[in-house]
């Protein structure tokens, strides 16, 4: 039971970076790719009719009002293209795809309101200092509201730097478990041998006694070197995926 306590004690901090990562991106768009790929203008138009019973109203919608925001407020001012890649017809609860080549409709700065036409949409947004979101998205109501995160390079830095550190500190915590096994392990064996040989009465009692104190001891620096080598090994794939 003590073993596992001093385990958890230290499986904690990773846990509680991962917390913290999680939380700073917890809004943030993932890197979506095109769902389908371009079609040559020259190539014949698909469509394709498929019905939903997502209980849309009962008219028939060829327009949106897009609101587009993004977060944080830092990011405001960010340049966003518009790439329309596929047109949608509603009609009733019949939705109609029309495959088209990719078509830029502009390029704007958020916030954004814009009426569009329906369809689905490549946006790509960019700023100075934040990383670049390339996000798929269909507009298909008469109304869309959309907020995009974007994360800059000084927080992603940020979340690396608190990687970096954590992986470290189980990295030395790790070597010196390890190191500590090694020379509990080898006492034990020391003790063993002399434990063996003794004749003594009292000499084995005192034999038998350092061999179950570096056994504990051994026990004890084994129960730490796992999950801190653990700690690091996370760490160092968190701190990579950043």
């Amino acid at each position: 039971m003590k073993f596992f306590l001093l385990g958890i004690s230290l499986i904690i901090p990773t846990s509680i970076l991962f917390a913290q990562l999680s939380s700073n991106n917890l809004h943030k768009n993932q890197n979506i790719p095109a769902a389908k790929d371009s079609i040559d203008s020259s190539s014949p138009i698909e469509k394709i009719e498929t019905s939903h019973n997502d209980h849309r109203d009962e008219i028939d919608v060829d327009s949106t009002e897009a609101v587009i925001t993004v977060e944080p407020e830092d990011a405001f001012g960010a340049y966003i293209t518009l790439i329309k890649k596929v047109k949608t017809e509603v009609h009733l609860h019949t939705v109609t795809e029309i495959a088209m080549s990719p078509d830029t409709v502009g390029t704007w700065t958020v916030p954004l309101s814009i009426q569009l036409s329906t369809g689905i949409y490549d946006l790509i947004l960019r700023k100075k200092g934040f990383k670049d979101v390339i996000k798929q998205h269909e507009f298909s109501k008469e109304w869309d509201s959309l907020s995009i995160y974007m994360i800059s390079y000084e927080h992603i830095q940020h979340n690396r730097n608190v990687a970096n550190n954590v992986k470290w500190v189980f990295g030395g915590i790790a070597a010196i478990a390890g190191i500590a096994s090694l020379y509990f392990y080898d006492r034990v064996s020391v003790h063993q041998n002399r434990y063996n040989a003794a004749i003594d009465v009292n000499e084995i009692q005192n034999e038998r006694n350092d061999i179950e104190r570096y056994r504990k001891a051994f026990r004890t620096s084994t129960g730490i070197l796992f999950p801190a080598a653990s700690g690091f090994t996370i760490a160092w794939i968190v701190e990579l995926s950043l």
